[in-house]
């Protein structure tokens, strides 16, 4: 849809979702490709992808924040988060959970905050920047407090072996939250305008 809608973002930091959902769904690809084919661990693509994504996200609260305050905690709490995810992740070759436990709550914040600055300013409703960064912040709202309940049960749904169709709860439900996400980012597109100077 990002594509599709590439005049409509041309301009604007909405362009950067076009090479980051390419990346994503490549990394996803060679994920399902690497597991299936050779047997691999593919632990490492996503000790890329899962910072790299926090990042991202980050970014775009960052830029459709219009609140200096919010843009500092932005900026603070992605970068310590990044400074944890190399220590952990130089550190130790498994799997950390709580990562994306921790990145998850992040997001979560930050959707909440862009809201909170939304309900504070009755201008910016009627903008369809604005517009877009709610079905964003809807979209990454209800993604990451899915995946941060997944992976802090992540242990007991491995022990218990909870299974959905015979796949284990940690895969299936992000890939059924990964469809409202994903949808809320195509809203956000079709929406986006560049914003007017309120």
């Amino acid at each position: 849809m990002a594509i599709i809608c590439y005049k409509r973002l041309k301009g604007s930091f909405m362009l950067l979702f076009i090479p980051f959902l390419g990346l994503t769904l490549l990394s996803e690809l060679s994920s399902s490709y690497i597991h299936q084919m050779h047997g691999a661990s593919t632990t490492w693509i996503y000790k890329i992808l899962n910072p790299l994504s926090q990042c991202f996200y980050a970014y775009i609260f960052y830029e459709l924040a219009s609140d200096q305050k919010f843009r500092k905690i932005i900026l603070i709490l992605v970068s310590l988060y990044f400074l944890i995810c190399v220590y952990y992740y130089l550190k130790d070759d498994q799997f950390n959970s709580y990562l994306i436990v921790a990145g998850g709550l992040m997001q979560i914040i930050f959707a909440c905050g862009f809201f909170y600055q939304c309900l504070k300013n009755d201008e910016y409703f009627g903008n369809n920047a604005w517009n877009s960064g709610l079905w964003i912040a809807s979209g990454v709202l209800i993604f990451y407090a899915g995946i941060a309940i997944v992976f802090s049960l992540f242990d007991y749904i491995r022990l218990h072996k909870l299974e959905l169709n015979g796949m284990s709860l940690y895969h299936i439900i992000p890939r059924a939250l990964s469809i409202v996400l994903y949808s809320c980012l195509s809203i956000s597109f079709l929406v986006w305008k560049h914003p007017r100077k309120i």
